[in-house]
């Protein structure tokens, strides 16, 4: 396979696109948009590797088993050995409700498809945290090698019935990716961002600037100018933009003119220095350890908050992506290695993440009772979650049928007469309804509830639960709408409508404060995760769990009481102070866990506040 002319500068580009990623991952204000390197990856690999195809078909010379034989030389060396190393630190120091997780997810990176897994994974509310995923960031590697399966099969059958027909060929696929980004980037955010078909446009740039017209390139490479430009573009990008939308286009402009015209001038003296050089060298070794070595710093207590946590995860990251690289991926590219036995050595991690994959370990939390999590939620994709983050929970979900969102919603008391009281929210209006309930059966009160977990679907404005919803306040009229959120979460904004529409409805609101955060939990059944401490409960007593109780000054706190201060009809009902004391915060009554995880209350959690909650409705009712 003929090898392309070195450019220095290219590396340069590779340390620009990695160091953004990896800070951004170290959670650096300042570089909100750094996730963008991969963007500018992405236009790197399409302009070489269709580079050195088109050289290839030109010459007559091109072999897809040759191709195919170089990029597993190329990436699998060093995907094994971290993938290995981050199986083995998983599994002698990980959480062991999430180690049959981590096994799934190497199996998909080792199987080019961590995006499909990721993007399959994401519509689960209840699933595992991303961000403790240590596998996530092989989503981008599924998608280059998605693309060096099928695109040189692509290229080669269209160059095969007319070599003129490879530059349109190109560019229309990658227009036809754009579009769809366009179209789709805001409705379906999370495919767009994971998977191919909306990534295709980004290395078709690269793809295009590799076939196009030697007339055309030839006027770009002179013009020192555009290369400033697009450097200028991408760091305007990483610097601004913190999601989908205009920054991935900037980016991949940006690219696009350092490739076209960085090969002399400024840029590309600028990006042909040593220290830059040697960074993009490395670059691929250190897109690969740095997220695992960050997740596993998180999971043992690196809090992030001074610059010494970052900058021993910066040099461990280095270190480990220099050896690698020094040792796995040069020995592995040159050759000393074949594809052949790169391949039969990956059965050795893939058996180990099979065996994970297959194997649920747990802490013995038999000294607890059972958790119940008691959802109202009329949603028609409803279903009992499973899942590390509810492992051993209970979850149900009482009066549900796939038809009671356009039934009226989960309805108490129906024989009473129309609901007097609307509940709607996210899963913490889940978390609060049983409590809820109860009050409506014992005093008789009719109600209607429209809870759902994930994003407060009612409040958006193309989802169609918004306006099923609207239809049914404005059918019901109710004396009070109770609104429960994730507060943290909730841009003000989104709740305009709702009370804009109690407002013209006459109705009274009640705003549920959020009980306090298990912050130390993380994303984990809270049960477990108290196993793995060796927490202990005893019946008649109560355990507090010491805990930063900064978050009484938490930003989602502020806006709910904004939000009741603002609205002459809306009154705030707090709840902070049932849980939280000079303690710390309140994970046991009893035997009993106050949790499920680290930001809902179990049903038993949440009838701690039932007196209070029944207090406030009943004065609610009474006022009208």
């Amino acid at each position: 396979m003929t090898a392309i002319q070195y450019r220095r500068e290219i590396d340069g580009l590779r340390a620009i696109a990695v160091l953004p990623v990896i800070l951004f991952h170290l959670d650096l204000p300042w570089l909100q948009g750094g996730f963008l390197g991969v963007d500018v990856f992405f236009v790197i690999s399409g302009y070489l590797i269709t580079s050195i195809i088109k050289g290839d078909l030109d010459r007559r010379t091109f072999s897809l088993r040759e191709f195919w034989a170089r990029r597993v030389r190329r990436i699998l060396p060093a995907l094994l050995v971290v993938t290995a190393v981050t199986l083995g630190a998983s599994y002698a120091f990980g959480f062991l409700p999430e180690q049959q997780a981590v096994g799934v997810q190497a199996l998909a990176a080792l199987l080019s498809s961590a995006n499909l897994y990721f993007w399959w994974s994401s519509s689960d509310y209840w699933g595992g945290a991303a961000e403790a995923a240590p596998f996530l960031h092989a989503w981008s590697l599924a998608v280059e090698e998605q693309f060096y399966l099928l695109f040189p099969i692509a290229i080669w059958l269209v160059h095969r019935a007319r070599r003129s027909w490879v530059f349109p060929f190109i560019v229309g696929s990658g227009a036809l990716s754009l579009g769809a980004y366009a179209a789709f980037h805001v409705v379906s955010p999370t495919a767009t961002f994971y998977l191919a078909p909306f990534r295709a446009w980004e290395l078709a740039a690269g793809c295009a600037l590799a076939t196009a017209p030697e007339s055309w390139v030839a006027r770009l490479r002179p013009r020192g100018g555009l290369a400033v430009t697009g450097l200028a573009f991408i760091l305007v990008s990483f610097a601004t933009f913190d999601g989908l939308g205009a920054g991935p286009v900037l980016a991949t402009g940006g690219a696009f003119l350092v490739l076209a015209a960085g090969g002399s001038g400024v840029v590309h003296v600028a990006l042909g220095a040593r220290p830059l050089v040697h960074i993009g060298q490395l670059s691929y070794s250190l897109y690969l350890w740095h997220w695992p070595v960050i997740v596993f710093a998180n999971e043992h207590g690196l809090d992030w908050v001074g610059p010494t946590d970052k900058l021993a995860i910066l040099a461990l990251t280095y270190l480990l992506a220099y050896a690698s690289f020094r040792w796995v991926e040069v020995p592995a590219r040159t050759g000393a290695v074949g594809a052949g036995r790169i391949l039969t050595a990956a059965a050795v991690p893939a058996a180990v993440a099979l065996m994970m994959a297959g194997q649920l370990r747990t802490y013995d939390a038999s000294g607890y009772d059972e958790v119940q999590f008691i959802s109202y939620s009329p949603h028609p994709g409803w279903k009992p979650a499973t899942g590390p983050r509810v492992l051993g929970a209970r979850m149900s979900n009482p009066g549900f049928a796939e038809s009671a969102l356009y039934r009226g919603g989960i309805r108490v008391g129906e024989e009473w007469g129309e609901p007097r009281v609307v509940v709607i929210g996210d899963s913490h209006a889940e978390m609060w309804s049983h409590a809820i309930a109860s009050t409506a059966r014992r005093e008789q009160i009719p109600s209607a509830f429209f809870c759902q977990a994930g994003e407060a679907w009612w409040t958006v404005g193309y989802d169609h639960g918004r306006s099923e919803v609207f239809r049914w306040l404005q059918q019901y009229q109710p004396e009070v709408i109770v609104i429960a959120l994730a507060w943290r979460t909730v841009e003000a904004e989104g709740l305009t409508a709702v009370m804009e529409l109690a407002a013209s409805l006459g109705s009274r609101v009640l705003l549920l404060e959020d009980a306090p955060w298990l912050v130390q939990c993380g994303n984990r059944s809270a049960s477990q995760w108290m196993a793995s401490k060796g927490i202990e409960a005893k019946a008649g007593m109560r355990r507090y769990l010491p805990s930063d109780l900064g978050q009484r000054m938490d930003p989602g706190r502020a806006l709910v009481r904004a939000l009741a201060e603002a609205n002459g009809h809306a009154e705030l009902v707090e709840t902070f102070d049932l849980y939280a004391s000079g303690e710390g915060i309140l994970i046991l009554d009893g035997r009993a866990p106050v949790y499920l995880d680290d930001d809902h209350l179990s049903a038993h959690g949440a009838s701690l506040a039932a007196p209070r909650l029944r207090a406030n409705i009943i004065r609610m009712l009474n006022r009208r």
